[in-house]
C-alpha cells in the first residue's frame, strides 16, 4: 500500500476522530506527503488528522477513492491534480503555492529542460551537413529573419522544413523496410507575445500565395467530419460556373485531394478541444494518429454521408500554442504522452526566461526572394503536377461529377551506408538516453524523433540530390530533430512549472474585459464573468491600489454618480 508513514487513531476528542503519529511533525510537511502519495496512487490505509487542513483532505481523499486512483499513477495525478485546480481545496492549493506538483516532483520536472546530451559515439562534425540545402539554410532562414525578426532563432529553421513537407504531397517516399513518407506535425511553442510565433508561420501562408500553390491548404478549421470529406474527390458545387484559371485549381487540389497541409494558428485551443472526451473534435485525436503513418487507404463511413475513401492520406501540419494553453492535458504523466499523441509533434520552444528580441520589420513591402520563389515551384513541377480529369453529367436533371485523377508520381528515396550508419548510431542514442531516464512520459516522442530524422533528410535528398540520402542530408537532419529535442524538453518543463494563483488568475481575467470595454462599472464586469459584483469590485481596487488601473466618477442617465474603472 502506502509508503508515507502516517498512522490514524480515532475517537480522540477535539481531533475529528484522527491524531497525527508525532504531535511534534509538521503538519504540512505532513499534507505535502501525503498528497505526493496520492498523485502516486500510493495513499495510506489511514490518515492522520491535518489540523487545520484536515476537512479538505479527508474531501481529497473521499474524490480519490471515489474516482478508483489506487495503484493507478496516471488517474491518481490527474485526479488531485485537478482537485487542486478547482478551486475547491484553496486551503490545499494556497499550501502548496499552487503547484501543479509537490516540489520534490516539480523540480525533477524542471531539470529535464537541461535535455540530456548525445554521446560522443552519436556526435557528427560540425561541418558534416554543409550543402545539405542551401535553399533553407541561405535563403530560407536569412529571408525568415528578416520579416519575423523577433521570432525564436530555431522558429524560421521549423517553418522551412515545414514548407518542404507540405510542398512533397506524399511525392517524396522511400520503400526500405516499408514505406515512409515525408509528412510532419509541427509545433511552434512559446509564451504569448514573446518570440512572434504567428507571425513566423504566416510567412509559410504568404510562400504558397506567392508561388500560387495555396490551394494545398486546408480550410483554417473543420470538424473532423468535415475534414474528412474534404480529402475525398468531391467536386467543388460551383465547379460548372468557375473560369478556366478556377477549375484548373480545382482540379489541381482533385489530383491532391488527400493530400494536405494544414496551418492553425491557437493550436492550443485546437488541443483542448481534441481533449474532451465525447467533444465533437474528438475524433481528430485518432486522425491525426492514423494520418500520421501516411497509409495506403483511410476509410470512413457515416450514417448521413455512407462511406469514404482517402487515396494515401498525408497532412503536414504547423500550429503555434504556448504552454500554457496545454497545461490542462500535457503535464507531467498525461494521457496524451502516454497514448502517442503529442510524441507524434515535432516542438521547437524557446528555453524559460530566454528574453525576446527587440528588433523591427523593414519598413517596406514584403516581397519573396526570386531564389525562394523559383526554387519551390520549379520543385512542385519536376516531382509531378498533373491536374484531375473532370466530367459533367447529367441525370434527370442533377449534376454529377465524375474525376480521374492523374497517374501518381513518386520520387523514391535511397540511403548511403555512411548516412544509415550515421542514423543508426542517433536511434540507438536515443533509445539509450530514454532507458536511463526515471520519467517515461517522454518515451514516444525519443522512440519517434529518429524516425522524422529520416523524412526531413529525405526532403533535402529530394530537393537537390535525386533523393539519395548523403551524410550531409542526414546530418542537416540531426542537426534539426535535436533542436527539437531540446524544445520537447523546455515545452515540457514549462507546461509543468508553477500556475499562477487563482487570484491573480481572476484579476488578470477582469483587466482583460477591462480593457476591452474601455470604462465600465463593476456590475459591467460582473456580466461578463462568474463572479458576484462585489468580488468583482474587490479585485478591481485592488488593482486600482496597485497602480494598474484608476477610475473616475460620471454622472448616469439617472443624474446618479457612478465609479468607473478604466485602464490609464
Amino acid at each position: 500500500m502506502g509508503t508515507v508513514p502516517l498512522v490514524a487513531e480515532k475517537d480522540e476528542p477535539g481531533m475529528n476522530g484522527y491524531q497525527a503519529q508525532d504531535q511534534g511533525q509538521n503538519t504540512e510537511q505532513q499534507v505535502r506527503e501525503c498528497i505526493e502519495a496520492m498523485m502516486r496512487g500510493e495513499k495510506p490505509d489511514a490518515l492522520p488528522y491535518f489540523g487545520e487542513d484536515d476537512q479538505e483532505m479527508k474531501e481529497l481523499a473521499r474524490k480519490y477513492d471515489d474516482a478508483g486512483c489506487h495503484a493507478r499513477h496516471q488517474q491518481a495525478d490527474y485526479v488531485i491534480v485537478g482537485c487542486l485546480k478547482s478551486g475547491k481545496f484553496p486551503k490545499l492549493a494556497h499550501l502548496l503555492n499552487n503547484e501543479q506538483k509537490p516540489a520534490a516532483i516539480l523540480q525533477e520536472i524542471l531539470e529535464t529542460s537541461n535535455y540530456p546530451p548525445l554521446p560522443e559515439y552519436a556526435q557528427l562534425p560540425q561541418n558534416a551537413s554543409q550543402g545539405a540545402c542551401e535553399l533553407l539554410d541561405q535563403h530560407w532562414i536569412p529571408w525568415s529573419r528578416t520579416w519575423s525578426p523577433r521570432g525564436y532563432a530555431h522558429y524560421h529553421e521549423m517553418t522551412g522544413i515545414f514548407l518542404l513537407s507540405a510542398l512533397a504531397l506524399g511525392r517524396v517516399q522511400m520503400n526500405e523496410g516499408g514505406i515512409r513518407s515525408t509528412n510532419l506535425y509541427c509545433l511552434l511553442a512559446g509564451r504569448t507575445g514573446q518570440y512572434a510565433k504567428s507571425t513566423t508561420a504566416e510567412l509559410v501562408r504568404f510562400t504558397l500565395e506567392t508561388i500560387n500553390l495555396d490551394w494545398t491548404l486546408c480550410d483554417d478549421d473543420a470538424t473532423p467530419q468535415k475534414f474528412l470529406t474534404d480529402m475525398t474527390l468531391n467536386v467543388a458545387t460551383n465547379y460548372e460556373d468557375m473560369d478556366e484559371y478556377a477549375r484548373h485549381l480545382e482540379e489541381l487540389r482533385l489530383a491532391f485531394a488527400g493530400q494536405r497541409a494544414w496551418i492553425y494558428d491557437e493550436f492550443g485551443s485546437k488541443i483542448d478541444a481534441i481533449a474532451r472526451q465525447g467533444g465533437f473534435m474528438a475524433e481528430y485525436r485518432k486522425i491525426l494518429r492514423t494520418f500520421d503513418s501516411s497509409p495506403k487507404q483511410y476509410k470512413n463511413a457515416t450514417q448521413g454521408r455512407g462511406r469514404e475513401i482517402i487515396e494515401h492520406p498525408y497532412l503536414s501540419l504547423l500550429g503555434s500554442l504556448t504552454p500554457k494553453d496545454v497545461r490542462t492535458h500535457a503535464t507531467s504523466d498525461a494521457t496524451m504522452w502516454g497514448d502517442g499523441f503529442l510524441a507524434r509533434f515535432l516542438i521547437c520552444c524557446p528555453p524559460m526566461q530566454m528574453p525576446p528580441l527587440d528588433q523591427d520589420r523593414p519598413r517596406i513591402p514584403m516581397e519573396l526572394p526570386a531564389e525562394i520563389r523559383t526554387a519551390l515551384f520549379q520543385w512542385h513541377q519536376q516531382l509531378g503536377a498533373h491536374p484531375a480529369t473532370v466530367s459533367i453529367e447529367t441525370e434527370n436533371k442533377k449534376i454529377r461529377y465524375a474525376v480521374i485523377p492523374p497517374q501518381s508520381s513518386i520520387l523514391y528515396c535511397h540511403w548511403t551506408d555512411e548516412a544509415y550508419a550515421a542514423y543508426k548510431r542517433y536511434e540507438r542514442a536515443l533509445r539509450n538516453i530514454c532507458l536511463e531516464s526515471k520519467n517515461d512520459d517522454l518515451d514516444g516522442n525519443y522512440t519517434r524523433l529518429p524516425e522524422y530524422g529520416i523524412r526531413v533528410a529525405m526532403l533535402f535528398a529530394a530537393l537537390n540530390n535525386n533523393g539519395i540520402i548523403e551524410l550531409r542530408h542526414w546530418a542537416r537532419a540531426q542537426e534539426f530533430i535535436e533542436h527539437c529535442r531540446e524544445g520537447l524538453h523546455h515545452f515540457y518543463a514549462q507546461v509543468n512549472i508553477h500556475q499562477e494563483s487563482a487570484e491573480k488568475q481572476r484579476e488578470d481575467a477582469i483587466l482583460r474585459i477591462l480593457q476591452k470595454l474601455g470604462k465600465a462599472t463593476p456590475r459591467d464586469i460582473a456580466r461578463l464573468t462568474d463572479k458576484g459584483t462585489a468580488e468583482v469590485r474587490k479585485h478591481l481596487e485592488d488593482l486600482k491600489r496597485a497602480g494598474v488601473i484608476d477610475s473616475t466618477t460620471e454622472k448616469a442617465a439617472n443624474n446618479k454618480e457612478i465609479i468607473l474603472y478604466f485602464s490609464p
